[in-house]
Formats: structure tokens, C-alpha cells, sequence
């Protein structure tokens, strides 16, 4: 595992999948620090985002979450995912630290299951477009300046925590309340605890490789 004497930022460390991962690296006895919107942090922001110092290693888990939204408004994905890749990518290049990004399924719609990471990529949706130039921007820092980056393809997280229009609460609430509905029963995805996902985060922060690497 990563060392104690390390220092971490998780950066979307609010959110669903930042906060399991916060929780997970300070049990460990870790020196977190959190930069998100809600902790005063417009990660957006270049200047803001340089201004946090320096750190042994990024966990970049900041992102906008919804699918659905992404086909509304998609220039705001789009913006958001790259400015914020691009930031913590400057951070690291300025201070030796290592990334690792929360990225997504960005294999279509029907790659040959089990799916690996040798797998073309192809976004389906603003949302996974998004995140998958995200991965491209990584790739290019690693090439380009030597920043160490881990790639983890997480799909589908659920947990505690999670809202309530994501699949798994929402199947949890209707069962408990006696009626399950669903958008559609043809979909077929994989699921991973978001506790599993914070121990892959661990493990991929105590590599020592400076390599880019998907996962």
C-alpha cells in the first residue's frame, strides 16, 4: 500500500466516488487533502488548481456524473472534464506527482465481453466522450513530460452515498417500497462496490512504475 508518510489530493473528493476514496487512504493512515467545488476549490480554475501545492500523488475523481445530462447539455461536459484533467495534469507536472484518474466505460456499446483494456474505445455518449479525451490528455502528459498516470475504467460504482437516480438505489427504494421501475430492462452492466474501487485507487497509488497504464 501506499506509504503513511504520503500525501494525497483527491480531487472531487466530495463527491460519491472521491469520498470513498478519501475515506479509504486516511484509514490507511494517509495525508489526504480534498479540492472540490465544495471546499472552495473551482477545479476549473488554473490559478486555483496551482495554488494547492504540492503533493505526492493526484486522485482526479472529479466529474459530472450524469449520462442522461450529458446529451443536454454537452459543451459544459465537454469544458469541465478537459479543464479539470488539464489542471491536475499541470499540478503534477510541477510537482512530480503521480495521477491516477476515475475514468468510465468508453468501450460502446457491444465490445466482446469480458471487455479488457486492450479493447478499442468507443464513446458512446458526451459523457464517456468526454472522459475518454480526458484519458487522451493523460496519455499525452505521460509522453510528452513524464507524469506518471494509472487509468482506472470503473464501471458501474454503486454504494452508499450514491443518488437515488442511479440504478442500484433506485432498485434498493422501490423494493423497499414495494414497486420496482426501471427506464429499461435491456441493458446488461457490471457493477463494483465503491469500497472496491478506493482499494483499486490504493493499490494503483503504490505502484512505483512512472508508466501510463489503463486498468
Amino acid at each position: 500500500m501506499i506509504r503513511r508518510t504520503a500525501s494525497v489530493l483527491v480531487a472531487g473528493g466530495t463527491g460519491f466516488i472521491g469520498s470513498a476514496v478519501a475515506r479509504r487512504l486516511r484509514n490507511d493512515g494517509v495525508d489526504v487533502s480534498i479540492a472540490a467545488r465544495a471546499t472552495g476549490v473551482d477545479l476549473i480554475d488554473p490559478r486555483a488548481v496551482a495554488g494547492l501545492g504540492a503533493f505526492d500523488a493526484i486522485v482526479h475523481a472529479a466529474c459530472r456524473a450524469s449520462v442522461p445530462e450529458s446529451w443536454s447539455s454537452p459543451a459544459t461536459f465537454y469544458r469541465d472534464h478537459f479543464l479539470v484533467t488539464l489542471n491536475l495534469l499541470e499540478l503534477a507536472r510541477n510537482t512530480g506527482a503521480r495521477l491516477v484518474l476515475a475514468s468510465t466505460y468508453v468501450y460502446g456499446t457491444a465490445p466482446p465481453v469480458p471487455v479488457s483494456e486492450e479493447a478499442p474505445a468507443r464513446p458512446h455518449s458526451p459523457y464517456t466522450a468526454s472522459r475518454w479525451h480526458s484519458e487522451l490528455l493523460c496519455r499525452g502528459y505521460h509522453r510528452d513530460h513524464g507524469v506518471a498516470t494509472d487509468v482506472l475504467r470503473i464501471f458501474n460504482a454503486y454504494g452508499p452515498g450514491q443518488r437515488r437516480e442511479f440504478v442500484v438505489p433506485a432498485v434498493v427504494a422501490g423494493a423497499l417500497g414495494g414497486r420496482i421501475e426501471l427506464a429499461a430492462r435491456e441493458p446488461r452492466r457490471d457493477f463494483v462496490h465503491v469500497d472496491d474501487v478506493a482499494h483499486a485507487v490504493a493499490l494503483a497509488l503504490a505502484r512505483s512504475e512512472r508508466s501510463y497504464a489503463v486498468f
